[in-house]
């Protein structure tokens, strides 16, 4: 794991959309942010941002398992601490700048907040969200 900040600040008055959640891929995958595309570059919506996300993986064989827990910060790391011991995950949240953030975190703490802005609470969509990582198998491996 490869700890870093961000390089693109949060803008988006301004037309700048941070790049925390590469930032945070780049860490768990010892990367440079650099070495992956700016997922959020031009402010896309979800479903170009995820796909942005979908294809990068995908050329690594691998895909995003991304769940949303409705319940306290505190709630989500102590369900974390007794399903996922050692399990690194993105934690989609609000920032304390009140801004939709992305960590990397184990269990019940954060190893690599990419901003320093840290999570208070859920992303604007009223979730908390936990993202892994997994192994990409395609209908004809399946039997």
């Amino acid at each position: 794991m490869k700890a870093q900040r961000q390089k693109i600040e949060h803008d988006p008055s301004n037309g700048i959309w941070g790049d925390c959640h590469r930032t945070a891929i780049a860490a768990l995958f010892d990367l440079d942010a650099e070495d992956l595309p700016h997922f959020g570059d031009g402010g896309p919506g979800p479903d170009e941002f995820n796909r942005r996300v979908d294809a990068w993986l995908a050329l690594r064989g691998l895909c995003q398992v991304s769940v949303p827990y409705s319940c306290s910060l505190a709630d989500l790391f102590s369900t974390m601490v007794a399903i996922n011991k050692g399990v690194f995950y993105l934690l989609g949240g609000r920032s304390t700048i009140g801004a939709n953030h992305t960590v990397l975190c184990m269990e019940d703490r954060i190893v690599c907040d990419p901003s320093g802005n840290g999570i208070v609470g859920p992303l604007d969509d009223g979730y908390l969200w936990a993202t892994f990582f997994s192994p990409k198998f395609g209908k004809e491996t399946i039997s």
